[in-house]
């Protein structure tokens, strides 16, 4: 047991004293100069203080700074465990950005996708439209059905048997009212 522990003689106001403990000797002195430079401001301020009274004052100067330390440590830890918590937050925020720029991706390739199909629809409907309004316009051109011998009228390729609605024809067994495809042949 004592080949862990380090021994070492300090200063202390004037006095030796001879410190043991199972840290290094470096950071003993370094304690130990501590005390010592307390003792001797306050031995400045307090010049008809005696040296009991001195290292008294000393240790509670340095408790006061070891409960000061200790509050600002706590604070420390608890704005640690706030930003650890923000920074928890931020991560699930990124993920939550990432998820969404990946839905906003595929609903703008479905509203791509739906605005084509749109477009080739509207042109088929354009399309459609032109070829009737050039019908149309064709038909507007072209010179009125002409009569032919034996009331038989001539119109795209079908021909149609004229017979006044008045007329009560029978034609397969129905009566024969206005225009009536027949074959040609």
């Amino acid at each position: 047991m004592d080949a862990e522990r380090t021994r070492v003689t300090v200063d202390i106001y004037g006095h030796q004293y001879r410190l043991t403990g199972h840290t290094n000797v470096d950071y003993m002195k370094r304690v130990a100069a501590l005390v010592d430079e307390n003792m001797h401001k306050l031995a400045k301020g307090y010049p008809r203080l005696d040296m009991p009274r001195i290292a008294v004052l000393s240790a509670v100067h340095m408790a006061d700074e070891v409960f000061r330390l200790r509050r600002e440590n706590e604070r420390l830890l608890e704005e640690e465990a706030k930003r650890k918590l923000v920074s928890a937050e931020l991560d699930e925020a990124r993920s939550m950005v990432l998820a969404l720029r990946e839905e906003l991706s595929g609903v703008r390739l479905h509203a791509q996708e739906e605005a084509g199909r749109i477009r080739s629809e509207a042109d088929s409907l354009q399309i459609r439209a032109i070829f009737w309004s050039g019908i149309e316009e064709i038909g507007r051109k072209r010179k009125p059905p002409q009569r032919m011998s034996s009331n038989r009228t001539i119109r795209c390729g079908l021909v149609f048997l004229w017979t006044p609605s008045s007329t009560k024809h029978k034609l397969n067994g129905r009566k024969n009212r206005s225009w009536m495809p027949n074959e040609l042949g």
